[in-house]
């Protein structure tokens, strides 16, 4: 689940997708309207699904926010609303099937893994950007608890030369965070303020520098720097390092100066593959039916 929509998949046993849904969330009617939503949408396909024929078994729910997957209990969901909600418990309540509730970057890190790009590779790790940096790295296809799936917003990556200019001021107070330098607000209006133009999608810049724009160049020299510099430890330990969330609209674009700045950075390692996600909006709700597969599932819900 997302701040605006409920995605829902039908996935078969052999992994495909074999239909999708969509409903909005319209979180303004209050964080019980949306649970009640979701409750419906989940009754509304399991009963769908089984009038066809397939035999749902189980329910995997992806949601953005802070889960605790081992409970089902969604902590905090801010885009919905929620706090301390138990969706795992409620959601079985009401349609009678077992559930798996996971954080929407481990599912789409799982779908990415097991049937993406990463599935040649023992570890990999999805890299979502958009208005933060979220990271999910899996090892068999099973999630790395050593952070968990999460956000990577707010750690200090002053780059190599030391620079610490208004490239990296941050919301939170802090200079060099990914999210000063990455996010696609941060890079239009850092484009912006140096170039004076206004217009300019956050995802055209790597065209822009290629054709020898010198405020895209620098803006997005210092944000692939920033993005390689919180990645490194990442890029380190995996095989796969695979692209997601908005970034994709640029492209393979960001591939070979994203590879180059680790390279650097990793001297003495194999630098991972690298890739741009082929899963799509799809993945996170293909990684619940993943995970709930694990308890026979052939139905999730995710953002």
């Amino acid at each position: 689940m997302g701040a605006d929509r409920v995605r829902a998949v039908i996935a078969t046993s052999d992994r495909h997708i074999a239909q999708t849904e969509e409903w909005y969330t319209r979180p303004e009617r209050g964080p019980d309207a949306v649970v009640d939503t979701l409750l419906g949408c989940a009754a509304e396909l399991v009963a769908s699904a089984n009038r066809s024929g397939a035999q749902v078994a189980a329910v995997g729910v992806s949601v953005h926010g802070v889960v605790d997957e081992d409970s089902g209990v969604v902590e905090h969901g801010a885009a919905l609303g929620w706090s301390h909600t138990p969706v795992r418990a409620w959601t079985e309540e009401h349609i009678g099937l077992p559930v798996v509730v996971a954080h929407s970057l481990h599912a789409a890190a799982v779908a990415e893994c097991r049937v993406g790009v990463g599935r040649p590779f023992e570890r990999c790790a999805l890299v979502s950007i958009g208005s933060g940096v979220g990271v999910a790295e899996l090892r068999a296809g099973t999630l790395v608890r050593r952070g968990g799936a999460g956000v990577l917003d707010h750690r200090t990556t002053v780059g190599r030369d030391g620079r610490d200019d208004r490239d990296g001021e941050c919301t939170c107070g802090s200079r060099g965070c990914p999210a000063a330098l990455v996010s696609p607000q941060a890079l239009v209006r850092r484009y912006a303020e140096l170039s004076g133009g206004s217009g300019v999608r956050a995802w055209d810049l790597p065209l822009l520098a290629a054709c020898g724009d010198r405020p895209a160049a620098h803006v997005w020299r210092n944000a692939v720097d920033a993005l390689a510099e919180v990645l490194a430890p990442v890029a380190a330990r995996v095989g796969c390092l695979v692209i997601g969330g908005e970034a994709v609209r640029a492209g393979r674009a960001i591939l070979r100066p994203l590879g180059s700045a680790l390279a650097e950075r990793l001297p003495h390692r194999t630098r991972p593959e690298l890739a741009v996600t082929g899963l799509g909006r799809g993945a996170a709700g293909l990684g619940a039916a993943l995970l709930a597969r694990e308890a026979r599932s052939v139905v999730s819900y995710a953002a």
